[in-house]
């Protein structure tokens, strides 16, 4: 388990977007990130939470602070 203040604040404004179901497209444009960056990156959160699905993520995300 990844202790929440690693995160960066990139992943910290993407993954609240995550969490209320924004598409990669708006979270790009938000963040101001590449379609693919952000893809990435929620893929790594995923490997780091031992996540399979975005939904786990989400779920691991509010259980361990990292909203």
């Amino acid at each position: 388990m990844t202790a929440p203040d690693v995160l960066s604040p990139t992943d910290r404004r993407l993954l609240p977007l995550l969490v209320a179901g924004v598409s990669d497209k708006t979270i790009a444009s938000q963040t101001q990130l590449s379609r693919r960056t952000v893809q990435r990156r929620i893929q790594s959160l995923m490997e780091r939470s031992d996540a399979a699905t975005r939904v786990q993520l989400a779920w691991h995300a509010a259980r361990h602070g990292w909203l």
